[in-house]
């Protein structure tokens, strides 16, 4: 795993883990939400889990700023087995991208995810992957990957 990625969960086996040899959409890895062992993220019960950045980044004055990302899950739909990326600000946490809410949502497929940042210009923030399976029903799917985060900047 990269070193300044810090993952933190409520289960001891399906949790926010590096893994290769599994879905990635290029190169051997990518960052999954599992049991690798299990192969889904069923632990008996609702959990969830945080891969955020260990150090903050200010972002620049007047450029634009995107978190692009690739998404693959295999999970329940709808508000159930939820995702999002969180901004972590001075100013509080908000969630700038939510699975639920996002139209094109599909399930076993790669989806390419782009989020706008620019209005955290001059700020020091930190990005949060955070993946809830909300209830303990339907977590046999075997769960979340990203894969290709980037950080982008574009002058006006």
């Amino acid at each position: 795993k990269p070193e300044w990625l810090k993952l933190d969960g409520t289960s001891a086996t399906a949790k926010w883990q590096w893994v290769t040899g599994k879905q990635a959409k290029s190169g051997k890895g990518a960052l999954y939400y599992g049991d690798v062992a299990k192969g889904n993220f069923d632990a008996g019960g609702s959990h969830s889990g945080t891969a955020q950045q260990s150090v903050a980044l200010t972002l620049p004055i007047g450029a634009v700023v995107k978190f692009g990302f690739n998404l693959w899950m295999d999970t329940e739909g709808g508000g159930y087995d939820e995702f999002k990326v969180n901004v972590i600000a001075p100013t509080g946490t908000k969630s700038v991208f939510v699975k639920s809410t996002y139209n094109q949502w599909a399930s076993k497929t790669w989806m390419p995810i782009e989020v706008d940042l620019s209005a955290y210009a001059g700020q020091t923030i930190a990005i949060q992957l955070l993946f809830d399976t909300v209830d303990q029903i339907g977590n046999q799917g075997e769960g979340v990957y990203v894969d290709d985060w980037a950080l982008t900047r574009s002058c006006p």
